[in-house]
């Protein structure tokens, strides 16, 4: 696997830097995380060493309006790099700045669309999929029952100012068709958001639909403590794939509150906790013959340097033993 990665870097920064003589600048980053799984009875950890994520990501400017950006990622099942994203950005802000400048402010500060591939912005957690990230190991189960990490192929417009914010995106849907929906934002306050999502799915000859997802969502900032919460209900979808009856219907929610302890002998550290649960309807849980589930998630880590972290997590289902789980992750 070593070798398939030694030879994939190089490959790919030649395609880009290439192109050096028509852009200002290729920009070159990453991440990538090891993590040790105490052996488990639960089904969704894994036991042992593995790599969590493993990804390259370049950015290239056009003009101070168009920008590229574009990843591949470790594919751990197959043992190769495929891309993870890669998309052309338009900003349409009314006053596009050059790369680095300060915003001045004013009603609209972001406008703009996004074509490609890229992590589906529904909810909160798309925003804290890749690991350098998230502050926790794994992803709530609400998640990873509706639409596990959704990320997908379409054009996404944004729109952001002060106060709001709004996304609408169309994308490829998960049994062909496609996908429609968006995120609304409100800040009632500074230190205050709240959001509601929906989205979609349609098949392109009759009309019919096929998925749909809602989801309401919070966060918010009080000195050292954040925290945030979503709840979402599906119908037509279960661990981020098609179910057999598009009427299936599941819905969950999580809590997550996270502390920053600033020095602890000159070593930041912060503390993290989440509990989540998931319940199937009724038709579907008899069908198929689901039971509630639900999961409480203790955190420790450190920031031990520039992009650099130590995450010890356990997570408890209520009904297998414990599983404990140690994570180093590594930005560059």
């Amino acid at each position: 696997m070593w070798k398939k990665i030694v030879l994939a870097i190089p490959a790919l920064l030649l395609v880009f830097l290439n192109h050096q003589t028509s852009f200002a600048q290729v920009d070159v980053s990453g991440f990538f995380d090891v993590q040790y799984a105490k052996p488990s009875d639960q089904q969704d950890v894994f036991s042992g060493f593995q790599y969590g994520q493993f990804e390259i990501d370049l950015s290239a400017r056009a003009n101070r309006r168009i920008t590229m950006e574009g990843a591949l990622a470790l594919n751990q099942n197959e043992q190769k790099f495929e891309p993870g994203f890669g998309y052309l950005q338009l900003d349409l802000s009314p006053r596009a700045r050059e790369r680095g400048a300060r915003s001045s402010g004013g009603y609209l500060r972001e406008f703009g669309v996004q074509l490609g591939q890229f992590n589906v912005p529904f909810g909160l957690d798309y925003q804290v999929i890749p690991s350098i990230d998230r502050s926790l190991v794994h992803a709530p189960l609400m998640n990873r029952r509706t639409i596990d990490s959704w990320n997908s192929i379409g054009v996404n417009a944004y729109a952001r100012s002060e106060q709001w914010s709004l996304v609408g995106f169309v994308v490829n849907g998960l049994t062909g068709g496609y996908t429609a929906g968006g995120r609304i934002g409100l800040k009632p306050g500074p230190n205050m958001e709240l959001g509601f999502s929906y989205a979609r799915g349609m098949t392109l000859r009759d009309g019919l639909q096929t998925t749909e997802v809602v989801g309401a969502d919070i966060r918010g900032v009080a000195r050292q403590f954040t925290w945030k919460g979503e709840a979402l209900f599906s119908r037509g979808l279960l661990n981020g794939e098609p179910s057999a009856d598009p009427m299936d219907a599941h819905w969950g929610f999580y809590l997550h509150g996270k502390y920053d302890i600033l020095t602890f002998h000159r070593l930041p550290l912060f503390l993290v906790g989440r509990y989540g649960r998931w319940m199937p309807m009724d038709g579907f849980k008899d069908r198929l013959n689901l039971s509630p589930e639900q999961d409480l998630t203790i955190g420790l880590g450190a920031n031990v340097a520039y992009q650099s972290q130590i995450r010890l997590e356990y997570q408890a289902n209520f009904q297998d033993p414990g599983a404990l789980t140690f994570q180093f992750v590594v930005g560059f």
